[in-house]
């Protein structure tokens, strides 16, 4: 993960969340009772579309309720801290390492928690005591912990004339991986839709992939074939790298179809890093040696 040190609701951290899916919204991919995909799915796709296209928020609302807990926060994470004995760490936007979706929890426990404050109406309060109500927020709780990698979130409702109701989320594996892949088919499909729109728009149409040289120091590039991929002698004794570079159509053609292939199999040949972790280039060796059949397409 990549923690961006912005101050949340401000222009920076809408900048950083612009255009890519957030834990607050996961319920739009998967619905969180089901583990179906979620009808909302075209609906949201096409506000982050707009987003990207636009270069700022779409439909960004502050309701009375967003803004009494945003002026409450300091003083719930403050008697959370007092009743648990721990210090909780300000956090800005949390991004995954591959840049396609991220989480914003309001807190960093520990080296494992996470923090997540409420400070809804009276009568969401007093249900959230008497334990109703919660799994609203489940979804939310669990893609935050996705994204952080952590093991537990706290989820803590407050209201400064009721008594506080605190409930701890361990890591659920199994929802996680349901949820995972519906958010990564959801990132894939959303870049395809992306691609489409900006070939439409007359921005930079995905055309075949191009190459882009990467250069162990500075050498002559004779003695390369046309199209040749790969260390190439120079002259003097340096290499020089070709790497092949993906658009986003092919790129989120090259994943899905790893991802569909056996994840074991995948897993390993890819030296058991996550599919959308991986650069152009390992995306392409990977393709080239489980996948040969679509790679030879591209």
């Amino acid at each position: 993960m990549r923690v961006l040190d912005v101050v949340q609701g401000s222009p920076e951290w809408l900048e950083a969340r612009l255009g890519i899916p957030t834990a607050s919204r996961f319920d739009s991919i998967m619905t969180p009772k089901t583990l179906k995909a979620s009808a909302s799915q075209d609906k949201y796709m096409c506000t982050l579309l707009a987003e990207r296209l636009l270069g700022f928020p779409a439909d960004e609302v502050m309701t009375d309720w967003m803004q009494r807990g945003i002026e409450l926060e300091p003083e719930a994470a403050s008697a959370y801290e007092f009743e648990r004995d721990v210090d909780a760490a300000k956090v800005g936007f949390v991004l995954s390492d591959c840049g396609r979706y991220g989480a914003s929890p309001d807190r960093l426990v520990g080296k494992d928690g996470l923090l997540e404050i409420k400070c809804p109406s009276a009568g969401v309060h007093v249900a959230a005591l008497l334990g109703k109500g919660l799994d609203d927020y489940y979804y939310q709780c669990q893609g935050q912990l996705w994204v952080t990698g952590r093991e537990w979130v706290d989820l803590m409702f407050y209201n400064p004339s009721l008594p506080r109701a605190i409930v701890r989320y361990a890591r659920d594996v199994k929802y996680i991986a349901a949820m995972s892949q519906f958010v990564l088919e959801f990132c894939d499909r959303l870049d395809v839709a992306h691609a489409q729109l900006l070939e439409l728009s007359g921005g930079p149409a995905p055309g075949a992939p191009a190459l882009s040289i990467h250069r162990d120091t500075e050498a002559p590039t004779e003695g390369r074939a046309p199209g040749q991929s790969g260390p190439v002698a120079a002259t003097d004794g340096a290499s020089v790298s070709v790497v092949r570079t993906l658009d986003d159509v092919t790129r989120a053609r090259v994943r899905t179809a790893l991802r569909n292939y056996d994840a074991t199999t995948a897993h390993i040949a890819t030296r058991t890093e996550p599919i959308d972790t991986l650069n152009d280039a390992q995306l392409i060796e990977a393709a080239t040696r489980l996948i040969p059949n679509v790679i030879a397409g591209l």
